[in-house]
C-alpha cells in the first residue's frame, strides 16, 4: 500500500484505525512539516505504540488518539487512508466510508487497502455510489488498493 500512496507537502491526512502506525508515519514524512496527520485507531494498546513508533521515527507532525472511527472530529481532510477493520461487518465499513466522504475537503480523497476474498467488489460498488472517481491503483497478494476521489464539493 505504501507504494499506492501519493501524499503532498502541507496536506491534511487522517489515518483511520492506525495500528501501530506505520502508514500514519510514512505519510508524516511525505506532508511534511506544514502538514498534519491525525492517526486514530479504537485500540489503545496499538494508539501507544503508534506513539512510541512515532518519537522513534521523528515524526512530530501527527496528533495520534483512540477514537472510534471519525466521531467527534471536527477536521476535514485532504486524504484519509484505511485499512478498514471488515470483520467488523458491512454496516460498520459503510458507515466509516459515509463517515470519510463527509469529512473529505472537496477534491479529497479515500485510499483504502481491502482483501478480494473480504468484499473489494462490492466496497468498490459503495464508493462509485458516493465519489466521482473510483480507481483500483495497486493489486497484490490478493488485495486492492482503491482509490476513490471527490471531484465536485459536497
Amino acid at each position: 500500500m505504501l507504494s499506492a500512496l501519493e501524499l503532498n507537502p502541507g496536506e491534511t491526512v487522517l489515518d483511520l484505525g492506525c495500528g501501530y502506525g506505520p502508514i500514519g508515519i510514512v505519510a508524516a514524512k511525505m506532508v511534511g512539516p506544514q502538514g498534519k496527520v491525525y492517526m486514530v485507531d479504537i485500540n489503545e494498546r496499538a494508539v501507544e505504540l503508534a506513539k512510541q513508533n512515532a518519537t522513534i521515527n521523528g515524526v512530530d507532525n501527527v496528533d495520534i488518539r483512540v477514537n472510534d472511527g471519525l466521531n467527534g472530529l471536527n477536521i476535514d481532510f485532504d486524504c484519509i487512508i484505511t485499512n478498514p477493520p471488515i470483520r467488523a461487518g458491512k454496516q460498520v465499513i459503510y458507515k466509516m466510508v459515509d463517515d470519510a466522504y463527509e469529512r473529505l475537503k472537496a477534491e479529497g480523497r479515500l485510499i483504502m487497502v481491502i482483501r478480494m476474498k473480504q468484499g473489494a467488489k462490492s466496497m468498490e460498488q459503495k464508493l462509485q455510489e458516493l465519489f466521482d472517481e473510483v480507481h483500483t491503483i495497486e493489486r497484490k497478494s490478493g488485495y486492492r488498493v482503491l482509490l476513490a476521489q471527490k471531484i465536485t464539493s459536497s
